[in-house]
């Protein structure tokens, strides 16, 4: 091999090298984008579209958690107050839904081993029942309204969102031991609700949507 066989030789391992280098550059700027985008914190405007399904809800039944339960150990109308919430977004809450349009809704929320599916449930004023692929639903009255308020949140593709509950009746709100925090007033219920009690929900980011996997108190 003549000097500049060697020469040109030399000429592509060096080449090679750098470009083994940049490869590797840029696969250590990659990674560490990802990671910095999956530890970033949720967007409250995230948050905000996923408290929907916890908006205050005139006659709903009370939601109360009273333990660190998993989502399989949880009570059905916790379950069933987030899947009718969802389906209110999805715009399908009618006198009668088919258990695919339920599902569909139910699965933005848990995942499918989890869905109720043998259910009488009262949410706005109706009692919702399961039954032959299809759900119906008769007026029901109330005396109680369910009220809440996002109280905080924290978490990245873990997200855990901490809300305070109560309840109205009588023109009197209460929180979910059953005492009294305060006279109704549409103004001053966010205030009032400092003092009600705490339910924590925890969701787990599956694909674009959150899931919920434990409920909780604090």
């Amino acid at each position: 091999m003549d000097l500049k066989e060697k020469k040109r030789m030399n000429v592509k391992i060096i080449l090679c090298v750098i470009l083994f280098i940049i490869v590797v550059i840029g696969l250590v700027l990659v990674i560490s984008r990802d990671d910095k985008k999956s530890n970033s914190p949720v967007s409250h405007k995230v948050v905000e579209k996923l408290y929907e399904n916890h908006s205050d809800n005139k006659c709903t039944e009370v939601i109360r958690i009273t333990s660190n339960t998993e989502v399989s150990e949880a009570e059905d109308k916790v379950l069933l107050y987030l899947i009718f919430g969802q389906m209110k977004k999805d715009n399908v809450i009618s006198s009668k839904i088919s258990l695919d349009d339920y599902k569909t809704s139910a699965l933005k929320v848990l995942n499918e081993e989890y869905i109720p599916l043998d259910f009488e449930y009262v949410f706005e004023g109706y009692q919702y029942s399961l039954k032959d692929d299809e759900i119906t639903r008769k007026s029901s009255s109330c005396t109680e309204n369910y009220v809440t308020k996002l109280y905080g949140y924290s978490g990245t593709d873990k997200l855990e969102l901490d809300v305070m509950a109560g309840y109205v009746k009588d023109g009197k709100v209460y929180d979910l031991k059953d005492n009294e925090i305060g006279t109704y007033s549409e103004d001053d219920l966010n205030k009032i609700l400092d003092k009600g009690t705490m339910q924590v929900y925890n969701y787990e980011k599956v694909n674009d949507n959150y899931k919920l996997v434990s409920v909780g108190v604090k």
